[in-house]
């Protein structure tokens, strides 16, 4: 099981991707924690699609999260093999 969880903030991708993966065996991977350097600095584009094709290259997981345009969400999308859009109006998302 490899599924990427996508939608705008607020969604409820990651409390989606907490309990798909306590129903699974998949492991609930938060792109966010990988992504965002400890000064909030992003990783450049390059190293993100490195990091992204290491850890996403194996075993079973969900990824949830969004990057907006710092993204490279292909890399993910190319190893997934699910993938749920979580389309909720912004005034619910606010």
């Amino acid at each position: 099981m490899r599924v990427v969880v996508l939608g705008r903030g607020g969604a409820g991708k990651s409390t989606f991707s907490r309990k798909l993966s306590e129903v699974s065996v998949a492991e609930c991977v938060e792109v966010d924690k990988l992504f965002w350097q400890a000064d909030l600095k992003p990783l450049s584009k390059q190293k993100w699609r490195d990091l992204q094709e290491a850890r996403f290259n194996r075993g079973d997981w969900i990824a949830d999260g969004d990057l907006g345009p710092y993204d490279a969400v292909d890399v993910r999308l190319r190893l997934a093999n699910t993938v749920i859009v979580r389309d909720v109006p912004l005034w619910r998302c606010v």
